[in-house]
């Protein structure tokens, strides 16, 4: 009785975006090659521009963020003092408000919990 044909089974390389057979010389000789190699370079590049894109973004939201708390707080003690708000029993509430916004790393670590 003969067997039947099946076919040799294939690998698919997410870097190189193409198969290759699944036994170990050429998985090997694939890993090993120059064109895996480049393109595993290009790709760990790729992974650090991404993330310090992110962190560039991030120190801008910061900036935008710290900014928009002064600018607000600079309105509210107008307003207090023209009478149109009444004054909150303790200051430090108001104050408060932008200690954590000074700690960049209170963001990046919100940031990059939300990102991922």
């Amino acid at each position: 009785m003969t067997e039947y044909w099946k076919s040799v089974p294939k690998k698919y390389c997410e870097i190189c975006k193409c198969f290759y057979y699944d036994n170990k010389p050429s998985i090997q000789k694939h890993e090993q090659g120059a064109r895996h190699k480049a393109n595993v370079a290009l790709k760990l590049r790729h992974v650090a521009r991404q993330g310090r894109l992110r962190l560039k973004e991030a120190v801008e939201t910061k900036k935008i963020i710290s900014s928009m708390e002064k600018e607000a707080l600079t309105s509210y003690n107008k307003d207090v003092k023209h009478g149109y708000v009444p004054k909150l029993s303790s200051q430090a509430n108001v104050q408060g408000f932008t200690k954590k916004s000074e700690n960049i790393f209170f963001y990046l670590k919100h940031y990059i919990i939300i990102a991922v």
